[in-house]
Formats: C-alpha cells, structure tokens, sequence
C-alpha cells in the first residue's frame, strides 16, 4: 500500500502525476462524468446484515439467520466489498454526488464544470477525494520586484466507511493521495481564526447539509472573484498610515462594530491624542480607535504589507479580523470554534467589516 492506495484503488489527475504512479493523467482538467469515469465508477450502498446462531457450520446451513435490524453494510455496489458497518440511520453521500458538488461550486463561480484535478479512493474505497482548480491569478505589488501569487483547490474528501465524514474545504494543497489529504484536512482544522472548512455528518439531514454547504462555498468563490478585481484597482492607489487610521476607524463604526467618537479618531490620527492614557476609563470611541491603530500597525507590518498602497490598508483590516479580533472563544471544541469562525468570515460581523472597508477605500 502507497500512501492510502491499494490494488483496489484507482486515481485520476489532470496534468501533473503524483510521486508514486500507479494513475491515470490526462492532459486537461475534468468534468464529473470523465473523472467518475476514470477513477470512482462505483458508489457505496447499504447491505442488511444477519447473525447465524451456531458454533457448528452444518446447524448453521439447516438454520435462518436473524437479522441485525441495528445495523448494515455499507459495501461497493461493484465488487460487494464491505466499507464499514454503520446504523440503519447512516446517509450515504455518493461518489457522483459528490463530483456534481464540487461542479456545480465552480460553474455557480463562473468557472465552468471542467475544473476536476484530482480524483481517487483510498484504502480500497473507504475513502474518497476530488478536487477542482479554482485557477492561477496575481495582483503585481507597486513597491516591491515580485507579483502576489494565489492558487487554490476545492476539495471534498469524504469517509464511506462509517467514520469520516464528508468534509468540504478550500485549500492550497493539492490532494493526490492518504497523506496530502491528511495535510488539508490538519490545515483547516487547526486554523480555528480562518478555516474554511464545512464538515457534513452521514446523518438522515446529509443531503441538506452538503446543500447548504455548497451555497456557503458558492458565495465564498464570487466574493473571491470580486476580491480580485478590487484589489488589483487598489494597488495603484497609495495611502499613507494617517489615512489608514481615520478610514479604518469610519469603517468600523460604519459597520457597527464600534459606536465610536469619529472626532475622537480625528484627533489621535493627527497624533495628539493617546487613547490608553487611562485605561479604566476607556469608553467604545477609545475601543474603536485602538483597533483602527491596530490595524494601521498591520498596514506597515502585516504580513505581505509595505504601507504604500490602498491594497496594504485592506490587507491590514483583514489580517486583524482573521487573526487579531478575538471572537467566540465560548466555543466548547475547536471544529465548532473553526465553525463559527468561518461563517463569521463569510457572512457575519467579518464580511460586513471587509465589505465596508472595500466601498470606503474605493472612494476615500
């Protein structure tokens, strides 16, 4: 067995080969009826389960077996092989379900069903992965000798054994085998300020879940999409820290995160105001003002940042509201913390901040 792979395996991949061969490559990305074709031309399904009581093989034949009416097989519908054995109210998401999935994300995103990369089972079929290229593109910093390069999957790397659930994610690493599925998966999970990951248990409800799964993904990819455009606009455009400060601290009163005192910001902006003078009397205009200090901070030394450019500014709002800004640490777990967060990021406090932020920018 390499890497998950075993005989009974089989994996398909666009352009590049993985390192252990034994695949299919073709030489342009794939559409769900190729790549299932390819690589997971089968689909798990149930199987009733029965108990023959007898020590003897001979009784056994002369006797009815008694059902297990708690429990079933989950098998492949080619070759009958078991997966795993789980409840009579185990759902199965479907390996054509699953590519339909990810297909339909991409062409919602205006990229088209032909978006396949990767494709396979691993440990004879327990598991599954696809992933679809979300395509190359770079913004060309204005200070600096290099481009901003971005390049990332969608992935849906699910459990048929009665274990793993199905779990929807957008990462960097393309996903060949055991390991690099292990990898994004730990990736997403242990970035509890920024995952984007959606986990769909193998319950009676699956169906809806992957659903609403989806239209989360969907709706990340166009904000994406439009991300792109702004931030290209936004690097030709310098901005100095004073500027920052005053737009960081209108957005977030725009935004309701603070009620703050814009003249309060005015003043500290012109540096003639400390804000953690007396900090047991500190009121929501003095909150808001650290924070927009805070993020004026990220501008020139957030990670990526140079503090020339509009494109610093909005870089520096977005690295505080993934990883400065504190928020749901009443989580009990990490993966609802994980949860919480990521939503927060797509439709919550986070994308009404970025999204105040960005028509501010455009326009100050």
């Amino acid at each position: 067995m390499t890497a998950g792979i075993t005989e009974y395996d089989r994996t398909a991949f666009a352009f590049k080969p993985a390192w252990w061969g034994f695949h299919t490559v073709v030489d342009h990305l794939m559409n769900e009826e190729e790549a299932l074709e390819l690589a997971l031309n089968w689909e798990p399904v149930h199987r009733p389960l029965a108990l023959w009581e007898s020590w003897s093989w001979n009784d056994a034949l002369k006797k009815s077996p008694s059902p297990l009416g708690k429990w079933q097989a989950n098998v492949r519908d080619d070759t009958e092989a078991v997966l795993g054995i789980v409840g009579m109210k185990h759902k199965n998401l479907g390996n054509a379900q699953l590519a339909k999935t990810l297909c339909d994300i991409t062409e919602a995103a205006g990229l088209g069903r032909s978006r396949l990369e990767t494709i396979g089972s691993l440990f004879g079929g327990d598991e599954v992965f696809l992933s679809a290229n979300l395509g190359d593109w770079a913004i060309a910093r204005k200070y600096a000798n290099h481009a901003d390069e971005f390049k990332s999957y969608l992935i849906l790397i699910a459990g048929h054994n009665g274990v793993k659930a199905a779990n929807l994610l957008k990462s960097d690493m393309r996903v060949v085998c055991s390991n690099t599925s292990n990898f994004a998966l730990e990736g997403a999970l242990k970035d509890k300020f920024s995952s984007q990951l959606q986990r769909i248990v193998h319950t009676k409800n699956a169906d809806e879940r992957l659903e609403t799964a989806k239209e989360v993904l969907s709706h990340h990819l166009h904000y994406q999409k439009l991300l792109q455009g702004s931030l290209e606009k936004l690097e030709n455009d310098d901005f100095s820290i004073k500027q920052v400060v005053e737009w960081a601290g209108h957005t977030l009163v725009d935004a309701d995160v603070f009620i703050g005192d814009i003249n309060t910001l005015e003043r500290y902006a012109n540096r003639n105001w400390n804000p953690v003078r007396n900090r047991h009397m500190i009121t929501p205009g003095e909150r808001m003002v650290k924070a927009a200090t805070h993020i004026g901070d990220l501008f020139e030394n957030g990670v990526g940042n140079y503090g020339k450019t509009k494109c610093d500014a909005i870089n520096g709002l977005t690295e505080f509201l993934d990883h400065h800004h504190e928020r749901f640490k009443q989580a009990k777990d990490q993966n609802t913390y994980a949860s919480k967060r990521f939503l927060d990021t797509l439709l919550g406090d986070s994308a009404k901040v970025r999204t105040r932020g960005l028509k501010n920018l455009q326009r100050w």
